[in-house]
């Protein structure tokens, strides 16, 4: 089975490693677990009782160019669980272009830290990287355009909406949402709209409403009952019958001191 592109093996001997002793009661029985890009990948022998281990432990990985190693020191524990003593990591990228791509018997003393705190170091010594200066250059190039090795990094979107934007789309929103709200019924239907003096006008005919339909000085309005009527403005008078350009058939005289004369009172209940 063929390697993945952009991968490569790397030989690392752990070699030794000086813990801190400052509050410890009992000596350790350490070993070192080696990481790679967050999967475990090999584990050294355990060194009995020592705070100076000496490993000289020989260990290969698969690695890209842009891997990280870790190298954890933990105390072997026998009724409980391992304690993690310190680790230190190595990012290979940087090593290779220290070394200008070509990583050979590379001794490194590695800084071991615990929650933040200096617990001792560990030393480590790289080989088996050798990349010509036209694949370093290339790398160089994919690392300061935001790409690793194994393929370019994903890149969030833009925001472009500033914050007037949002503010201005709101105020928009709330106008368009009360303006909705405004002609609409609270049942979800459309509200009809009124004509003057609240008469529900009829849905246009060929273009042409209700009202302009009515003779000249006519208006139709609805009485308490529901029921239509009509009322001629310049007779001063009202009827239940809808008038035609014709025939103004009058019912009611109004007062002469008011201008709107009062609806028809409603019709007699059936026998």
């Amino acid at each position: 089975m063929s390697r993945p592109p952009n991968y490569c093996q790397l030989q690392i001997n752990i070699k030794s490693a000086e813990l801190e002793t400052e509050g410890r009661l009992t000596r350790a029985d350490p070993y070192v677990e080696v990481v790679v890009d967050g999967t475990s990948a090999k584990k050294t022998d355990i060194c009995k009782k020592t705070f100076t281990p000496k490993w000289n432990s020989t260990v290969q990985v698969l690695v890209t160019p842009s891997s990280q190693v870790e190298f954890k020191v933990t105390d072997k524990c026998t009724l409980k669980q391992d304690a993690l003593l310190g680790s230190a990591e190595v990012k290979l990228m940087a090593l290779i272009v220290e070394y200008s791509g070509k990583i050979s018997d590379v001794s490194k003393e590695l800084p071991l830290k615990l929650d933040g705190k200096s617990t001792g170091t560990i030393v480590c010594i790289f080989d088996g990287i050798d990349i010509s200066a036209d694949q370093l250059r290339t790398l160089s190039s994919e690392q300061s355009n935001g790409q690793v090795a194994n393929g370019p990094r994903r890149r969030s979107t833009p925001i472009t909406s500033t914050a007037d934007d949002n503010t201005a789309n709101h105020t928009s929103s709330l106008s368009t949402n009360q303006s909705n709200s405004a002609s609409t019924s609270p049942s979800g239907g459309a509200r009809p709209r009124r004509g003057r003096n609240g008469v529900l006008p009829l849905p246009p005919v060929n273009g042409v409403t209700d009202e302009l339909l009515l003779p000249s000085g006519w208006e139709k309005r609805v009485a308490p009952n529901g029921k239509p009527y009509y009322v001629d403005h310049a007779n001063k008078v009202t009827t239940w019958k809808r008038p035609t350009t014709d025939v103004v058939p009058p019912t009611r005289s109004s007062p002469t001191n008011t201008t709107d004369p009062p609806p028809p009172p409603p019709p007699p209940p059936p026998l």
